[in-house]
């Protein structure tokens, strides 16, 4: 799959020289971003992970060996027109358990003997999300660290992404699955690695996952950080969905402990229940609100379509999401906010495969936990202990998974573990690195 899509920089002639500037120049005034402020936002929120990062260098930049650390941040190209944004670290210390061998060679045309871990982020962000994790991994001997985009995520281009919605769904999810999975498996190619240890977070588990279990030859550890998609849609929520109304839940107390169950006989679990709770215990306009757009769900554009939809409003929703993360600091968290507002307006593209792949609630229409059983690959699950994904549900596929399969749940965490606790976060990720 060497075709993304057209070129973000539009036809030569008078669209580009004259029509495209001037339709750039009108929408910057109703949405203050652009290609520019974005990278910029990128910068700014790399530069306090305290990494000296070379930007955007020739092609014929190479690493030289002398640093310790190097760190270099630039669009590898995986077709004419669309590239992947790739950050990339190398540590040039000589990795204890390779005593006596040379270290880490500068010609990046083989990568076999390295330490590789590449992070995939989740959904609506970017590599920039793990700008508290950088340093600290970096410091691991031998390692060799790449984070990117996504295609259409990011940084990375923004091809136009177009499924057929006449096709059915199980096309349009195989379809949509592949814009992503292909694309990564060009860029390793244009990498030049042999074998990595995949990190996906969110959507980018979902994906990594995939990758994993149809090229199971190139990732030596697949390492799912709250991976959305693993469990199947509940019949209670299923029902909710379809008709937009809750069916009748019996409660059952039994030695003082409360049990509910749904109209099919089955205990629901706890996350099942505080979903139930948050719905009951939503206001009158958030409940139509939400299934207005359920009903609409197929054909809905996404989260971003609708930031970008407020104009000059949009940063104060960001700010908002930002300013969840009590443990950043007053600057950390203006540079998230912003490099968050940044990404999600540019031009929309892989986002829309939101609504092909999940259902409202964000369970997979076709969920890992029928497809993972057999993957070759060893697994490792990470969740915080304050996770709105369900960790029972990663427990159970572990559980197919074994002997190759691992769960860590993390204190003090939720969805972004690596950045509610990027300490006990980056702790877990080098211990798995040495299982």
């Amino acid at each position: 799959m060497s075709n993304f899509g057209a070129k973000n920089e539009g036809s030569l002639g008078l669209h580009s020289h004259v029509i495209s500037p001037i339709s750039n120049f009108l929408s910057y005034l109703y949405i203050p971003s652009n290609l520019d402020t974005a990278q910029q936002a990128e910068k700014s929120i790399l530069k306090i992970s305290n990494l000296d990062i070379v930007h955007n260098p020739p092609e014929s930049h190479k690493f030289d060996g002398k640093a310790p650390v190097e760190a270099r941040l630039f669009n590898s190209f995986i077709d004419e027109a669309n590239y992947i944004r790739t950050l990339h670290i190398r540590n040039n210390e000589l990795p204890k358990s390779t005593s006596g061998k040379n270290p880490p060679s500068s010609n990046e045309n083989s990568t076999a003997e390295s330490n590789i871990l590449v992070i995939t982020h989740g959904f609506g962000n970017g590599l920039g999300f793990y700008f508290k994790n950088y340093e600290e991994l970096s410091k691991t001997p031998g390692l060799e660290l790449y984070s990117i985009d996504w295609l259409g995520m990011g940084l990375s281009s923004r091809p136009d992404f177009k499924i057929d919605k006449s096709l059915p769904i199980e096309q349009q999810i195989k379809n949509t699955e592949e814009f992503f999975v292909e694309s990564l498996e060009i860029w390793r190619k244009n990498m030049n690695i042999e074998k990595m240890n995949l990190l996906g977070h969110s959507f980018g588990g979902y994906m990594s996952s995939l990758y994993a279990l149809k090229y199971p030859q190139y990732v030596n550890k697949l390492i799912l950080e709250s991976p959305v998609g693993v469990q199947g849609t509940p019949p209670i929520i299923q029902q909710f969905i379809e008709t937009g109304n809750l069916p009748k839940i019996e409660k059952i107390v039994k030695d003082d402990e409360s049990k509910f169950f749904g109209p099919d006989g089955k205990e629901l679990s706890e996350k099942e229940m505080d979903l139930v709770n948050r719905i009951n215990s939503a206001p009158f306009y958030i409940r139509f609100l939400f299934n207005s757009i359920v009903r609409q769900w197929d054909s809905f554009g996404s989260p971003q379509s609708l930031l970008r939809g407020l104009g000059r409003l949009g940063p104060i929703f960001t700010n908002k999401y930002a300013s969840r993360f009590t443990n950043l600091s007053e600057q950390e968290i203006k540079l998230l906010a912003d490099y968050l507002y940044h990404v999600s307006a540019q031009k929309g593209s892989g986002e829309y495969s939101i609504g092909i792949i999940l259902k409202p609630f964000a369970f997979a229409r076709m969920p890992l936990i029928t497809r993972l059983d057999f993957i070759k690959v060893p697994t490792y699950f990470i969740y915080g202990d304050r996770d709105w994904m369900d960790y029972d549900a990663g427990v159970e596929l572990s559980n197919k998974i074994n002997p190759h399969s691992k769960v860590f749940k993390l204190e003090n965490a939720g969805h972004n573990m690596h950045l509610d606790n990027p300490e006990e976060f980056n702790n877990v990720v080098k211990k798995i690195l040495l299982l």
